[in-house]
């Protein structure tokens, strides 16, 4: 019998390449949950292959459907980060982001679904883990969803890990970021003014942060324990903002014209980040196939900006 797995959020970024990943295991039966009138051109070649189903501001029709799709595995992916914190955004990450799941939860506890493979931020470790301090308002309504977790483990026994990714890239991505702003200015020839460029990040290649959920899958599934395990997923290595830029001129061979310590650091910027490994590897048996110089280069390539 086939495992039956409905995600939310499929239509984003790491969703479309992990229903992708998904959908070549004849073992996984998939549904997924989007918002309706949603962007779905990253994976509108596979919706036939796949059951869709639309919800509304509201979030109710997530009892009918997961009564209806009863699947033996949940993937929360969906939410809402915003580049900024306005009154609008504030009212749609809580929406998204803490209602949502949480009416989620209850639905799958009214159905005794049992397994639900969640999304964190490494944003929620300012200065770097175990001590949480929130770097944004977005980190800080994963964590408030985190808590509502709890209560559904110790109340209805739900078995739950929670990914904590750190910063992504990859071919078709959509979304407003660095990576976004170095393709723009590359395309268009146009001055980008950056900060100095000396914070540390950790990046890693979408098709390994796929392998991260799809071995984390097989993981819970065996699943026997109610403890919430939380497991970082990064490259393990941390790089200066301004060396992954210059990596990704000089792999593109093309002028970018970047002018560093012309706008200041957001407020809260976080300085250093670099995802401990251990528990992935333990747990997951998983670490990162991709460098950061084979990332950017399949990037440039599978978006036809370099052959």
């Amino acid at each position: 019998m086939k495992t039956r797995i409905l995600i939310t959020g499929a239509n984003g970024f790491t969703g479309s390449y992990l229903i992708r990943a998904l959908l070549k295991n004849p073992e996984y039966d998939i549904s997924i949950v989007k918002r309706k009138n949603s962007d779905v051109s990253g994976i509108e070649s596979i919706l036939k292959k796949i059951r869709v189903y639309d919800i509304n501001s509201s979030y109710n029709l997530i009892y009918s459907i997961i009564k209806k799709e009863v699947p033996d595995l949940v993937i929360h992916l969906a939410a809402t980060y915003p580049r900024t914190e306005t009154k609008k955004d504030f009212d749609l990450m809580l929406s998204s982001n803490i209602v949502f799941g949480t009416k989620l939860l209850n639905a799958m506890a009214l159905n005794n679904i049992q397994k639900l493979l969640n999304t964190g931020s490494s944003l929620e470790f300012f200065n770097g883990p175990p001590i949480y301090n929130p770097a944004t308002f977005y980190s800080t309504s994963k964590r408030a969803f985190q808590d509502i977790i709890e209560y559904y483990i110790r109340t209805y026994n739900l078995k739950v890990v929670t990914l904590l990714p750190y910063n992504t890239y990859g071919p078709y991505d959509k979304r407003n970021n660095f990576f976004s702003l170095l393709k723009n200015c590359l395309l268009k020839q146009k001055k980008i003014e950056l900060t100095p460029g000396e914070q540390l990040i950790d990046l890693l290649y979408i098709e390994d942060l796929v392998e991260a959920y799809l071995k984390a899958i097989q993981y819970l599934l065996k699943k026997k324990s109610e403890e919430h395990e939380k497991i970082f997923i990064g490259s393990g290595k941390a790089v200066k903002l301004k060396d992954v830029a210059n990596l990704y001129k000089k792999i593109s061979g093309k002028n970018i014209p970047m002018v560093f310590g012309a706008i200041p650091y957001r407020r809260r910027e976080v300085m250093f980040a670099q995802a401990d490994m251990k528990e992935a590897a333990k747990k997951l048996g998983w670490k990162p196939k991709f460098s950061l110089h084979e990332g950017i280069e399949r990037t440039l390539k599978m978006d036809k900006i370099i052959k």
